[in-house]
């Protein structure tokens, strides 16, 4: 079991070869099953059977040993959520965005307070706590800046950890679980449920769901990739090159940027002589597949068309107001686009992200933040030359369903054009609605009529 550490190639040779010493390159394969990132690159270097993505591996796994049960998955980079009825997949969900919760955010954390995970420092210590404190169980930016402020604070290590873990339990209920109704059985897997304070937290969390975690968490999609080939293959030969041959190869490497949207992802091409290319690092799936790369159209180009179709640039005969094309503005933007067409004043939206913008961005930017609020404060950068800026505070999304759903966004979201105004050092030429559905339309239709006066004598009737 090794980390990739971005190197999936060197990761596969260095595993091979700590294998080699214990079973002998003569050791008969009959298949092999490959997933997760970068599944497709390892698969070509090794001779892969079969590659399957993540949530059907674990649902595999998971098969085995409970096939009525939901699969919560917590791994290094993401988290995954499988729900099951009947044995039959009914919905998942992957949580790629936030980091906070998963393997590598804990491992941060712990080095932080001077900890080990691996070794159980981290669960003895938590288990040792007499109480605990609430982390919350917002962003990694939010829980990072909480830990420092304990710590400062004096708070014990011991309370820091226990309630670290209770955090992290609360943030995946919160960011992947959701509004969903899990069974009766769940399996806890994952390497991060190595960590048994997690595991506590988790089943308190659960209380009254039978939880199961499984001896080999933190390979279970691997295994639930080898059971997929073998069942595949079905005895037939395997396409497996060998262990000494995987090690011995030294396939040639090359980078590149790709430009097909304004992302601008490292891509590294890996070429073996007689097989076609292939590519990992990409954010999208654009690269995972031998499947042509003609560039067809999405049902998000279709939802970007219908998001700024309103969109008339320069149109009006007042004063030009400009759009971020960032965070709640993007999703609002037929909303925010309306409202500055019936004023009649000229509409600008800033351009899809770019390279400039993100670079903008994080040179403006306070390091603590996640990067969608640093690339608004590109973006807000882009439309420095316009008359007034038209961002919003949004507040509630909708009507609070209870106590467990209160419909709030993101705390840095609400405060976002508060952020850029300090940071770009703008005044009354930033507008600045509020928007909270859960109080009704008069408090937002009110809101949105101030900024029309803030700009009043710049209209023309």
């Amino acid at each position: 079991y090794l980390m990739t550490a971005g190197r999936p190639v060197e990761a596969i040779k260095e595993v091979f070869r700590n294998l080699l010493p214990d079973i002998g390159d003569n050791a008969r394969i009959a298949g092999v099953g490959i997933t997760g990132s970068g599944r497709y690159l390892v698969g070509s270097f090794v001779g892969a059977d079969l590659i399957k993505n993540e949530i059907t591996a674990q649902t595999r796994a998971a098969a085995d040993i409970d096939p009525e049960a939901d699969i919560i998955e917590v791994g290094g980079q993401d988290s995954k959520l499988v729900i099951k009825r009947n044995g039959v997949v009914v919905d998942y969900q992957m949580n790629k965005a936030c980091a906070a919760g998963t393997g590598s955010f804990i491992d941060e954390l712990a080095e932080q307070l001077g900890v080990h995970v691996q070794d159980g420092e981290f669960a003895t210590l938590a288990f040792e706590a007499p109480h605990t404190i609430d982390l919350g169980s917002r962003c990694a930016a939010f829980m990072g800046q909480a830990v420092a402020s304990v710590q400062q604070e004096g708070v014990p290590i011991e309370v820091i950890t226990a309630s670290l873990s209770n955090s992290i339990a609360a943030n995946y209920l919160s960011k992947v679980l959701g509004n969903r109704k899990l069974g009766d059985k769940v399996i806890l897997t994952g390497a991060v449920f190595y960590n048994d304070a997690v595991v506590s937290a988790f089943q308190r969390a659960l209380e009254g769901k039978t939880t199961i975690v499984p001896e080999h968490k933190e390979v279970s999609g691997a295994i639930g990739a080898a059971l997929l080939a073998k069942e595949e293959l079905g005895g037939k030969g395997s396409k497996f090159k060998g262990f000494q041959n995987v090690i011995d190869s030294n396939p040639k490497i090359t980078t590149f940027t790709c430009k097909i949207c304004d992302m601008n992802c490292t891509i590294s091409r890996m070429e073996i002589p007689g097989e076609k290319p292939t590519f990992y690092g990409s954010r999208c799936d654009l690269f995972d597949s031998t499947i042509s790369r003609e560039r067809m159209e999405t049902a998000f180009d279709e939802r970007e068309k219908l998001l700024f179709k309103e969109y008339r640039e320069k149109d009006g005969t007042g004063p030009t107001v400009g759009i971020p094309r960032a965070l709640i503005a993007y999703d609002y933007a037929p909303m925010l686009i309306a409202f500055l067409n019936e004023l009649g004043v000229n509409v600008v939206l800033s351009s899809k992200t770019t390279k400039q913008i993100m670079e903008q961005a994080v040179e403006l930017s306070y390091t603590d933040s996640c990067f969608p609020i640093k690339v608004l404060h590109g973006h807000a950068e882009s439309l420095k030359d316009v008359d007034f800026i038209l961002y919003p505070s949004a507040i509630r999304m909708g009507v609070k369903e209870g106590d467990e759903n209160q419909k709030y966004t993101c705390p840095l979201v609400q405060a976002s054009p508060y952020i850029i105004r300090q940071a770009l050092d703008m005044g009354k030429e930033l507008l600045i609605p509020t928007i909270d559905f859960s109080r009704g339309d008069d408090l937002t239709i009110d809101s949105f009529a101030d900024c029309a006066v803030q700009m009043e004598g710049r209209i023309q009737a």
